[in-house]
């Protein structure tokens, strides 16, 4: 039986791909609603991107795109070279792409084993640029759906010191705090408290059950500035995925309306489920160019 190009590789490269063409950010991508393994693909893609300048270079270096086979598929290779040289040392899958890459298979280790030689490093994470090993952490956001729950619960529900929340071992691992400029954001605490809230995603109870939107800070942005007092009537004319349709519908409480339009029957159905997760009973999305 032949053995077909993982699924996997497909995926990541995809998301990458309209990373470059700006169609998405990070998390939206690899959290998406039709993402299976959703944990795996956000690792690979972001390895992969981590260590894209290197991978570039010795796929470069040996002349892989050299070969037609290989040419037309840049970001593919650049996944499966991620596996095969900084990865678990093997491409998964099968497939004609796969046994093409293999051929490259001993040039491309003897290239990277030169240039670690060259630069005088032993540690792979010593071959990313030193801009991005060295890159700011920038803290992770939840906002509070205020249509299903409050901040207070949801900070109790969240805290790794109350049996709502993974247990963990470590007793420094701090509590989420809320945003001083959006009320009912929480920002989840960097650093030691990463691994901590890395469950926290479009799997976990809270965010399936709509009482908190994975939403960035600047996401969050229009609808404070906007402010609708209660009972308005609000239009958006470019709604989906629903983050900040659905923030305005809890900023005026539960009362007025908000008409959601957006062109793409497939991001109107998006925006249809994340209005019903949420709970926003007083949004009506419709199928409409603006």
């Amino acid at each position: 039986q032949v053995k077909e190009m993982s699924e996997l590789y497909v995926l990541v490269a995809s998301i990458i791909a309209k990373l470059d063409a700006k169609q998405g950010s990070l998390r939206s991508l690899c959290f998406a609603d039709g993402v299976s393994a959703k944990r795996a693909v956000y690792a690979l893609v972001c390895e992969t991107l981590k260590y894209r300048q290197v991978l570039t270079q010795l796929l470069n270096q040996v002349k892989v795109f050299q070969d037609r086979k290989l040419d037309g598929k840049r970001v593919l290779v650049t996944v499966m070279a991620y596996d095969l040289l900084l990865g678990d040392g093997s491409i998964k899958g099968g497939g004609a792409l796969k046994k093409a890459l293999l051929n490259y298979r001993s040039p491309l280790i003897a290239a990277l084993v030169k240039l670690k030689v060259r630069q005088k490093i032993t540690d792979n994470e010593q071959l990313v640029p030193e801009r991005l090993r060295n890159r700011l952490i920038l803290p992770r956001y939840v906002r509070v759906n205020t249509l299903k729950s409050d901040v207070s619960t949801v900070m109790r529900q969240l805290s790794p010191h109350t049996t709502t929340h993974t247990p963990t071992t470590e007793q420094d691992v701090p509590d989420p705090k809320q945003d001083p400029h959006v009320p009912a954001l929480l920002v989840l605490p960097t650093s030691v408290g990463q691994q901590q809230y890395s469950d926290l995603n479009s799997e976990h109870p809270l965010v399936k059950q709509g009482h908190v939107l994975l939403q960035d800070k600047a996401s969050c942005m229009p609808a404070v500035a906007l402010d609708p007092p209660h009972g308005a009537s609000v239009i958006d004319c470019c709604a989906s995925p629903g983050n900040k349709t659905t923030h305005v519908a809890a900023l005026m409480g539960g009362s007025g309306s908000v008409i959601a339009f957006d062109r793409d029957p497939v991001r109107v159905n998006t925006l249809r489920r994340t209005v019903q997760r949420a709970g926003a009973s007083t949004l009506k999305a419709h199928t409409q160019q603006m």
